[in-house]
């Protein structure tokens, strides 16, 4: 039953995605943005699980805050916003100087200056899907590491889109692959986008994240150290009806005694990093992934 459920899923979220690639060509930005507002409500309206994992993850994290319910309802107005602009900016990508501004660009040039690429760390925060978009049109290449989803035709639609932006995929399966495709992006001196607040299960390493237990992904701090590309914070912030990517400064790796201790304290650093900018705009983040298990959680804690 599950399976079929998550199946259904699946249908109408690539059902939605072709819809908006179509009548986005025929309405302004401000119409199809509240078309995404819309479609946004009804998807919390009508999907009990989204909406409870939302909410349940809001009040596991902040338990003692009294704005939970504010920032509820303004992430689920921003997640139909963001979408709508990442349509937006697909359809029409010449415009979108006018509403995308890049801060501290001269600190990624700087990363780049030494030969050896970049390893851009980023969240789930904001129109995230734009932001290798807004850097390939300053003239940079781009590679985003992506997470194979459980539904392969949900794969290309996300190559696809990417594609449309000028972005390259590298999916994370098979690893062999993946690997040989990071290494090569940072050898020509790329820039990788990693989103590593997300669960790696067992290929990860356990960090506190908002005080909690959860897997998430070695793989920025392994290939830094292999390579020497320097890791550089990145995010897309939402501020009012424009967008803007602030590119913080270099995040440098504290060497330890053994190379397990150096992997893991350097990515409970940037996991806590992370934390800080979405504490900042915690009504920007996706609230809508499992990214806590309560055993693991209960048993480390």
């Amino acid at each position: 039953m599950g399976k079929i459920k998550r199946n259904i899923r699946y249908f109408f979220a690539r059902l939605f995605l072709r819809i908006a690639v179509v009548i986005v060509y025929f309405i302004p930005l401000s119409f199809f943005r509240r078309w995404g507002v819309l479609l946004s409500r009804l998807f919390y309206k009508f999907s009990n699980h989204y909406r409870n994992l939302a909410y349940n993850n809001l009040r596991f994290v902040f338990p003692e805050e009294k704005e939970v319910e504010k920032i509820f309802y303004r992430s689920s107005l921003l997640l139909g916003e963001n979408i709508a602009d990442t349509f937006w900016f697909l359809a029409y990508p010449r415009r979108r100087g006018n509403l995308i501004n890049i801060e501290h660009k001269e600190i990624l040039d700087w990363a780049l200056s030494f030969k050896r690429g970049v390893i851009g760390i980023t969240a789930h925060i904001g129109a995230f899907t734009i932001l290798g978009g807004a850097l390939t049109q300053q003239g940079y290449k781009v590679n985003c590491l992506l997470r194979n989803p459980r539904d392969e035709k949900m794969a290309g639609v996300l190559e696809r889109g990417l594609r449309m932006q000028g972005v390259r995929s590298i999916f994370t399966k098979p690893s062999l692959k993946c690997i040989e495709e990071v290494l090569e992006s940072l050898k020509n001196n790329e820039i990788l986008i990693v989103l590593i607040d997300q669960r790696a299960g067992r290929s990860g390493v356990f960090v506190k994240f908002f005080g909690h237990y959860t897997s998430v992904p070695t793989g920025p701090v392994i290939f830094s150290l292999r390579t020497g590309a320097k890791i550089i914070p990145m995010f897309m912030i939402r501020e009012g009806q424009k967008h803007n990517l602030k590119i913080f400064p270099e995040f440098k790796i504290i060497y330890k005694e053994n190379i397990e201790k150096t992997i893991f304290e350097n990515t409970q650093n940037l996991i806590l990093l992370i934390e800080g900018v979405i504490r900042e705009y915690p009504e920007q983040w996706s609230w809508i992934d499992r990214r806590w298990n309560l055993h693991i959680v209960n048993k480390g804690g």
